[in-house]
């Protein structure tokens, strides 16, 4: 996976990610999405405006639960609960789910919802005239980059990653009827794609050898 995907997960757990509460930052004015912004309080205040902005667009703005309803799409029926610390701590919501696999679906998921951001900020501020129905524009247009960036950085991991590297590879936890990545057969060792949308764009092909 890329560095720049890699870098919003480790800016998030760290000093946070710019424009979205880094390094205690917090911009004025509201989201795109109507949120109110921190006060001027607590925007001046690191421990509270920047965790404030964290939690808002990694997890409660539109393109953020964008993102989340595929994930909760692919784990059910096994989750039927999933909180922010399975997501942001890379913790495995339920003992089924591989470990390895769910960190990179982590990295994913970050990754997406700060391209959901940006999306909707740029398509905001180049279309005019700036009401509502073009904020309601931006906002689902972001939605829908989100969502389509989180199902397209699964796919290029798991396909493109060199077989040595697969710390999933002879999971137990990995069978027929895991999330995301399930097992075909064992013999030749083969897997599938689980799409959360899987019934909207059918069965994925089957995979063994990635390129090297």
């Amino acid at each position: 996976m890329a560095n720049s995907v890699e870098e919003v997960y480790w800016r998030l757990r760290m000093v946070g990610v710019s424009g979205a509460g880094g390094h205690g930052m917090c911009p004025k004015g509201n989201c795109v999405c109507g949120h109110a912004a921190p006060v001027a309080a607590d925007r001046s205040n690191p421990d509270v405006g920047g965790p404030t902005l964290h939690a808002h667009y990694f997890w409660d703005c539109p393109p953020a639960k964008a993102v989340l309803t595929e994930v909760r799409a692919a784990l059910h029926p096994h989750v039927t609960h999933l909180h922010c610390s399975h997501l942001w701590l890379c913790i495995p919501p339920c003992p089924r789910v591989c470990v390895a696999l769910w960190r990179v679906v982590c990295l994913a998921a970050c990754a997406a919802m700060e391209e959901g951001r940006k999306h909707m900020w740029k398509q905001r501020f180049s279309v005019a005239p700036k009401n509502a129905a073009t904020r309601a524009a931006a906002v689902q247009g972001a939605c829908r980059a989100a969502a389509r960036t989180f199902l397209c950085l699964l796919d290029e991991f798991v396909r493109a990653l060199p077989r040595a590297q697969r710390e999933w590879e002879h999971c137990e936890d990995v069978t027929e009827a895991h999330p995301f990545v399930a097992l075909v057969s064992i013999l030749p060792r083969c897997y599938k794609l689980v799409w959360p949308e899987d019934t909207a764009v059918g069965p994925q092909p089957e995979f063994d050898q990635p390129p090297v």
